[in-house]
C-alpha cells in the first residue's frame, strides 16, 4: 500500500513544476496545523482564527513572530503541535519526505532526487541519499544533546518542568524558530553564559547548513577529501559577518553599558548570533537597544543564514556572490571571481534576482502596511525584514498589527521560508525540466 502510494507520488513529483510543489508542501503543513490549533484542547483562551494562522506559518516557516503567547495561551497540546512544526519546516519539506521513502524503499525516486537538489540547493559532489541520512542524524542528535543539557541547566535555575522546557527550546534554537515557552523569551537567561552558549551552538549547527555539516562528514570518513568551494565560502563569510558586527556594537551600542561589562557582551554575542542565524530568541527587550545595533540587526537578519540550513534570509553565499560582482565590476574585470574561482552566469543572475526580489517584498510590504495602519516607520521595517528573514526579533510592532497587516506578515514569512525565487516561479511559471537542471558550483540556497 505504502509503495503504491510512493509511486502515485512520485508521478504527481514528475508531473507538477518544482516550485508548485514546494509551495504546496508547506501550505499543507500550514493547514494541517492551523486546523490541530484550532480544537479545543490547544488552547488555554480564545484566539481568532487568523491570529492562529499566524502563529502556524510562523511556526512551519521557523519565524517566531507571534500575536499570542506560546507559554499562556496555548495549552500543553497546541504547544506539542507548535514543536512539530517547527521541526517539519526546520527539516524541510522535501527532505521529511524524502526520508519516509528511504525508510520504506531505501532509496530515492526520480522526482525525489531532483526536488532535493532543488530544496537543497547541493553541490554536485554530495550524495542525495548521503545528506538526507546525514540531515536527519545530525539533527536529532543535535537536539538530544542540547536537550540533556539545557535540562541540566534549567533543572538548576530553578526552572519548573526543565525537562519539557529544554526540549521544546532544544528544538527551537536548532531549527531556528525562536519560540519559546517562557512568557518572556530568555530574558531572565541573560546573564546566564551557560544557557545563552547551548542556545548559540544549537542555532549555529543549525544554520551554518548541512551542506558544510555533509561535508565535514565525507572529511572524516575520507581524510583526503577537501573541503567543498560552498563550504569554504559559508564558513568564511559567517565568521567575517560575525567579527565585525561583534566589533561595530561594542563599539557604538552605549545603551548596553547599563549592565555589567562581561553580561552587555553576552547579550551583544547573543543578539548578533539571533539575528544572524535567525533563531530570533531575545535576552533583553530590543527597544533597550541603540539605534545603531538596530541597524546591524537588520543587515544580519536580511542576509541571514546559509543555504540548505534551518535559517533564512537572503543567504550568506547570495552576499558574497553579489560582493564578487560588485568587487569585478568596479575593478573592470572581465569575469566575477570569488576566492579565485570564476562563478558561473547562473549563479549571478540568481544571486542579483534574489537580492532584487527580497528588496521588492520589503518595499510593497512596507508600502502597505503604511497604508493599513499608521506605524513607526521603524518597528515596522524592522518586523517586515524580521517576517521575510524568517528571524522572528520584534520591536513591539506585532501586537499592534490590524488584521490586514497580519495577513502581509503572515505572507512575507511564508516567502521567506520558501525562498522567494520559489515563490514567484510556483506563481508564475516554472520551465525547469528533471533533464535540464544542473548543480551549482556555488549553493544560493
Amino acid at each position: 500500500m505504502l509503495k503504491k502510494i510512493l509511486i502515485l507520488y512520485n508521478k504527481f513529483l514528475l508531473a507538477t513544476s518544482p516550485s508548485v510543489i514546494i509551495i504546496l508542501g508547506y501550505l499543507s503543513y500550514v493547514l494541517v496545523g492551523w486546523l490541530l490549533l484550532s480544537l479545543d484542547i490547544s488552547t488555554n483562551t480564545f484566539i481568532s482564527n487568523l491570529d492562529i494562522l499566524f502563529i502556524t506559518t510562523s511556526a512551519v516557516s521557523t519565524t517566531g513572530l507571534s500575536t499570542v503567547s506560546v507559554a499562556n495561551d496555548l495549552s500543553l497540546f497546541g504547544q506539542i503541535v507548535i514543536l512539530l512544526l517547527i521541526q517539519a519546516g526546520g527539516i524541510g519539506y522535501m527532505t521529511f519526505t524524502s526520508f519516509i521513502t528511504l525508510g520504506i524503499n531505501n532509496r530515492l525516486t526520480i522526482g525525489q532526487k531532483f526536488f532535493t537538489n532543488k530544496t537543497l540547493s547541493k553541490p554536485k559532489n554530495i550524495q542525495n541519499k548521503s545528506i538526507i541520512k546525514t540531515i536527519i542524524i545530525f539533527t536529532f542528535f543535535c537536539e538530544a544533546f542540547g536537550t540533556l543539557v539545557l535540562y541540566l541547566l534549567f533543572d538548576k535555575h530553578g526552572v519548573e518542568s526543565p525537562l519539557w522546557h529544554a526540549f521544546f527550546h532544544s528544538i527551537s534554537a536548532f531549527c531556528t524558530a525562536g519560540f519559546s515557552t517562557f512568557p518572556n523569551s530568555l530574558i531572565d537567561f541573560r546573564s546566564n553564559a551557560l544557557i545563552n552558549m547551548v542556545i548559540f551552538i544549537l542555532s549555529y549547527a543549525g544554520a551554518i547548513g548541512f551542506i558544510v555539516w555533509a561535508d565535514v562528514a565525507e572529511g572524516i570518513f575520507s581524510k583526503t577529501k577537501k573541503m567543498s568551494f560552498t563550504s569554504k565560502i559559508i564558513i568564511k563569510t559567517s565568521i567575517i559577518l560575525f567579527v565585525i558586527s561583534l566589533g561595530s556594537t561594542l563599539i557604538f551600542d552605549h545603551n548596553l553599558l547599563k549592565y555589567k561589562d562581561f553580561e552587555s557582551f553576552i547579550i551583544s554575542i547573543f543578539h548578533i548570533m539571533s539575528a544572524s542565524t535567525t533563531v530570533g530568541f531575545s535576552s533583553v527587550d530590543l527597544t533597550e537597544l541603540s539605534f545603531p545595533f538596530l541597524l546591524v540587526l537588520v543587515f544580519l537578519m536580511f542576509f541571514g543564514a546559509s543555504p540548505s540550513g534551518t535559517g533564512g534570509g537572503v543567504k550568506t553565499t547570495t552576499l558574497t556572490a553579489l560582493y564578487a560582482i560588485f568587487k569585478s565590476t568596479i575593478r573592470k574585470r572581465s569575469s566575477v571571481r570569488l576566492l579565485k574561482r570564476k562563478l558561473p552566469e547562473k549563479v549571478k543572475r540568481t544571486a542579483t534576482a534574489n537580492f532584487f526580489f527580497y528588496i521588492i517584498c520589503i518595499f510593497v510590504a512596507f508600502l502597505a502596511i503604511s497604508i493599513t495602519q499608521d506605524p513607526r516607520p521603524v518597528e515596522a521595517f524592522f518586523e517586515i525584514v524580521s517576517a521575510i528573514g524568517t528571524v522572528g526579533l520584534s520591536l513591539g510592532f506585532t501586537k499592534e498589527l490590524v488584521p490586514l497587516s497580519k495577513l502581509i506578515i503572515i505572507i512575507l514569512m511564508f516567502i521567506g521560508r520558501i525562498g522567494p525565487l520559489t515563490f514567484a516561479t510556483g506563481i508564475t511559471q516554472d520551465d525547469e525540466s528533471i533533464k535540464q537542471e544542473k548543480d551549482n558550483d556555488l549553493s544560493l540556497g
